[in-house]
Parts: structure tokens; sequence; C-alpha cells
């Protein structure tokens, strides 16, 4: 976290920190990537990646002295542009422009709160675009789905099929009951991540459900978790995946859950400049004479891309 303010650098670190700790409890889709950073000084903005595709089984016995053809690697290549995003405001009250300025202090919160928000929405309008999804009965289309179509443990066993059958590697690993009460084991999950507008208070009842008072005391909870279902944990987010009117009908709102495995996206920042915060004081010029505001503002360089479609998938629903 860099910072070029003009104020003292006890001030600079105290913002700087400040806007990471703002943040950072805003991202819940950008929490399971992996990330890959572009080096500064590299006389470009687009980061490239290469991902070698799964080889085929070895069965045919290899006969004495022979040596057998073998095979070739078999790369994907991907690629990112790294973006500079930001924002900036105008700060009132310049008499009290120090570091423990109140109105400042209120301005960087609501910055990082906004920079959460930024860089989580890019994440997930990236990996909500994959094409590996399931609706509900037999349609094919978003625009089938009607208002009864809802979020089912017919669809979380279907997406859980689907990810084992691609070699998909759950995020989390198994952990062992202990002697907490009524506490059970929670199998290896994958993550699902979906909107606070679905009430999952229907996958409660269902069997295979467990909520978080039943985790073991060891358990690190998700930020955002609301408990599990078989081998999924699910987390949720204020800025969930929602296409509105995108159903059958006029009204019926399409919502995304999100089933994700290790390796399924990359995120990607320029190094040395992943996120910075400015704060300039007030100073007289010709557009402003009188020096009665100065500014604060963010920065943050960023890249999403998909890294491998068969590691997640994509259930399109109507509202739980």
């Amino acid at each position: 976290m860099n910072n070029t303010a003009l104020l003292n650098p006890s001030d600079c670190a105290f913002f700087d920190k400040n806007l990471l700790e703002t943040a950072y409890p805003e991202l819940v889709y950008g929490l399971y990537s992996n990330v890959r950073d572009l080096p500064s000084g590299q006389f470009t903005e687009t980061i490239k990646f290469k991902r070698n595709e799964k080889l085929s089984v070895a069965t045919t016995p290899i006969q004495e002295g022979v040596t057998p053809v073998g095979s070739s690697m078999n790369p994907t290549f991907l690629s990112a542009e790294v973006k500079l995003y930001g924002d900036w405001q105008k700060v009132t009250n310049v008499a009290q422009w120090t570091s423990d300025d109140r109105a400042l202090r209120e301005v960087s919160d609501s910055q990082g709160e906004q920079a959460g928000r930024t860089l989580d929405t890019i994440v997930r309008d990236v990996i909500t675009a994959g094409t590996n999804k399931i609706l509900p009965s037999t349609y094919t289309l978003r625009s089938q789905i009607t208002s009864s179509d809802k979020l089912s443990t017919t669809l979380l066993d279907e997406a859980i099929t689907n990810l084992l059958s691609r070699d998909a590697k759950p995020f989390t690993k198994a952990v062992n009951p202990d002697n907490g009460y009524l506490t059970t084991p929670l199998n290896s999950c994958f993550i699902g991540i979906n909107s606070t507008d679905i009430n999952m208070d229907g996958l409660t009842v269902a069997a295979g459900w467990k909520p978080l008072e039943m985790y073991m005391r060891n358990t690190f909870v998700l930020p955002g978790e609301v408990g599990a279902y078989k081998r999924i944990r699910f987390c949720q987010s204020s800025i969930g995946k929602m296409w509105a009117d995108a159903g059958s009908g006029s009204a019926v709102d399409v919502y995304a859950t999100l089933i994700l495995g290790k390796n399924a996206y990359i995120t990607s920042r320029l190094s040395g400049h992943a996120m910075q915060q400015f704060i300039v004081p007030a100073v007289a010029s010709s557009e402003n004479p009188m020096a009665l505001y100065g500014t604060a503002a963010w920065t943050a360089s960023f890249a999403c891309v998909i890294e491998n479609d068969n590691n997640m998938v994509r259930i399109e629903h109507a509202l739980l």
C-alpha cells in the first residue's frame, strides 16, 4: 500500500491501513482466487498465464527394452489486462485537517468500503459469466426460469456431482468433531456464494444442512458464512449476482448461486500499486482560491480472469 499524500508519514500510514481494513470485509467473491500480480516496470499492462490441461491416463504396459512414444503437454494460454479503478471526494472543514480529523476518518472508511465493493463486483461479474451452469428442470435458457424454480437440494446435489465429475478440488479440508455440544464432522467442501436476498431458511430443514452452531470449535468461519449443505459451505454477499426481470414473465428476477472449487479464477494487480489512497490538504488555487476544501481519493489496479470453468459451476434460479 503506497501513499502520495501531503501529510506527515504517521498520517499516511494511518489512512493507508484504515483503507485496507475497511476494504477487506467487503470482499466475498474475491477471497477465493489465485493471485498472480504483474511486476512493475514490465512496460505492459497485460499479464499472461499458462494452464496445462490434464494428461490422459497411461494404461498401455511398457514393453521390455522399448521406450514408449510419450505424450505432449497441452497448454491453454490466458491473459488479463490490469486496469486502474478509483474515485475521489472533496473534504471540507479544513481547519481540522489532521490525522485525528473525524471527517477525514469517515471519508477514509467510506472509500475503503467503496473500494472493496468495487473490486468484488468486478470479480463477481467475471466469474458469474462462466460457461459451466445448471438450470432448473430441462431448461436451456435463463428466460425460461419461473418464480417457482427456486434453489433446491436437487440443484445443489447436481452441482456437487458436476464439480466432482470434473475433478474440481474442494477448498476446505474435512474437520473432525470435537467434544462441543452437538458438533458434527464437516466434510471437505466447495464454497457457495449467493445474494443476501436469498433466504436460506428453506434449506435449513433439509437433510444434510449444518448450521454454524453445529460447526466444531476449531472451524474457521468464512466471511459471510451462513452454514453448510453436504459438501458446500455457503457465504452470502450483499452484492450477490442477480439478473433483474430476466426470467419467464416480466417480474421474475434470476439469481446466481456460484459453487467454487480451487483454481477457478485468477486476480491480478500491479505490484506496488495494488491499492493507494491520496489525501491532499486544502491548497489555494485558481479553482479553489479560498482553500475551502481538500480532496481524498483512492485507486486500485486490478484484473480478474477465469482460470478453469471446470472448477466452478453456476446455478441459476428464482428467489428462494
